[in-house]
């Protein structure tokens, strides 16, 4: 990943895991637009400073990250930043905070919801990427088989040779996130 450091980041999770704060500006503004910029941080543990979803505030825990949109201007941000920084208390209950609001995992990101979007988008009769199509045709005929299937774990060996590496870092983080729960080190992070 290219980015504002000058040069390539091996192990982006490692990176963000040693940062107190992480900008994460998308590239535009819109409702509904949000991409990974904030979950990476959250589940490592590194405060996300967003800007991009006006509505980011209705997918996430607003105590877990700053939202760029709250503020009348840039400055205003640095101001919050500099104070959460010089808080450590607060910055723990910035990073212990839930990431979904009330704790509760959003329906459409259920197993539930992510196994009928499967079998909505890829029982239309003419798929865009066949392959892709055929491998989650298989993998939504398995979890429906077996309703006690994993569908993380059947997504992961069906979809990883067709999407590879950003699948394997959303599982992993996935799991990084299950196993930290509460345990941040704070003497291996940065203000970065």
């Amino acid at each position: 990943m290219l980015n504002n450091i000058g040069g390539r980041v091996d192990d982006k999770r490692a990176y963000l895991a040693r940062c107190k704060f992480t900008i994460a500006f998308e590239n535009e503004s819109h409702p509904g637009y949000a991409t990974e910029k904030t979950i990476e941080p959250l589940l490592m543990g590194s405060i996300p400073i967003y800007w991009g979803d006006p509505h980011i505030d209705e997918d996430f825990n607003p105590e877990c990250f700053i939202n760029v949109h709250r503020f009348k201007c840039f400055d205003d941000v640095v101001d919050e930043v500099r104070r959460i920084d010089q808080d450590e208390k607060l910055w723990q209950q910035y990073v212990t905070a839930p990431i979904f609001k009330d704790d509760v995992l959003p329906e459409l990101l259920t197993d539930d919801a992510i196994h009928r979007f499967c079998l909505r988008v890829f029982s239309e009769k003419t798929p865009r990427i066949p392959r892709v199509k055929k491998t989650l045709q298989m993998w939504v005929e398995a979890a429906r088989q077996s309703r006690t299937m994993n569908l993380v774990s059947a997504a992961s060996a069906s979809i990883r040779p067709i999407f590879g590496r950003p699948f394997r870092r959303v599982k992993k983080l996935l799991r990084a996130r299950l196993g930290m729960k509460n345990g941040y080190s704070n003497s291996q992070r940065s203000n970065s």
